[in-house]
């Protein structure tokens, strides 16, 4: 079984039939603010850069473009 399988994907889909694989601008930067935050309370030793956190280079191959949460295509259906 690999990482990401048919189950997965389903299981996920069950869970959160709203979701989009493509990650939002917003929460890339509420990330970077928590991100901040763990830095400044002495969780971190140094500020990680995103490219650190996020490799979004799969989802960029999948999910060309932005996400469907604004545009109400993650919405439909519910």
């Amino acid at each position: 079984m690999g990482i990401i399988d048919r189950e997965f994907v389903l299981e996920t889909l069950r869970v959160s039939p709203r979701y989009c694989a493509q990650l939002t601008p917003k929460y890339i930067s509420s990330t970077m603010a928590f991100v901040g935050a763990l830095r400044k309370m002495g969780y971190s030793k140094r500020e990680l850069d995103k490219n650190e956190i996020f490799d979004t280079s799969l989802i960029e191959k999948v999910h060309p473009g932005k996400d469907h949460y604004g545009d109400g295509i993650a919405l439909s259906g519910t």
